[in-house]
Formats: C-alpha cells, sequence, structure tokens
C-alpha cells in the first residue's frame, strides 16, 4: 500500500474494446483537461484483441490520484470503468493471483499451455 502514496500509475479496467490508446488518452484529456499524460498502454492478446485493461502514467501523483477519484465507477461509452493505482507484481500486494486466461501463473493460462502441449504432442 506503500506504493498508492507516490504512485503515478494507474490501472484502468473494463476499456471498451473499440478503444484504442489515442481514443484512451482523448477522452481521459476530454474529461479533465489538465491531466498531462507521460503514457499510455492497452493491453492486447496474442491475435491483437483488446484486453480490456490500459496502463497509464501521469507526470504527478496529484494528476494520477485526480484521475482515479474522477474516473473510478464512471462510463466510457457503456463499459463502466474501474480505476484504481497499478501496482508492481513483484513489489506489490501479497494476494496478487493472475486470473486471465491469457496471465502466466493463473490455472486457465496452465490448462491452456497442456492443451496446446498435447495438440502438440499428437501430431509430432
Amino acid at each position: 500500500m506503500g506504493e498508492e502514496n507516490s504512485s503515478t500509475r494507474i490501472c484502468i479496467k473494463n476499456v471498451p474494446p473499440s478503444f484504442d490508446e489515442a481514443k484512451l488518452k482523448s477522452y481521459l484529456q476530454s474529461g479533465q483537461p489538465s491531466l498531462k499524460l507521460t503514457d499510455c498502454k492497452l493491453l492486447k492478446t496474442k491475435d491483437g484483441r483488446s484486453r480490456k485493461i490500459a496502463f497509464v502514467g501521469f507526470k504527478t501523483h496529484d494528476m494520477a490520484q485526480t484521475a482515479v477519484s474522477y474516473f473510478d465507477r464512471s462510463f466510457a461509452l457503456t463499459s463502466r470503468l474501474g480505476v484504481s493505482f497499478a501496482f508492481s507484481k513483484k513489489d506489490g500486494k501479497d494476494d496478487y493471483r493472475p486470473w486471465s486466461k491469457h496471465s502466466a501463473g493463473s490455472s486457465r493460462n496452465q490448462k491452456e499451455q497442456e492443451k496446446e502441449q498435447q495438440l502438440r504432442d499428437g501430431k509430432t
């Protein structure tokens, strides 16, 4: 939790699938023109589809705090956004557990990897 006190990065969940990085930046700055973004990363699957999660960096912690309080539980198109401070998997929460089939370490990802291995073994 100490990272939240100085973090300038936020995590935005449930980003509309039609948003790309430019559209997300535009949406954030139109809601709060005073925000100065340093970077924006929208996560995608291997085939290029949106995972509906983004990480955005701001110039100062106060700007990140403003973005979290303004955009959390707000709507972008018809998607309700979940906005919080980003944390490092290494230094962050101890109870972190990946859940997506795209994230290494999740039980779903492990099953997908086993399935792919069985297909490869069966074909060779």
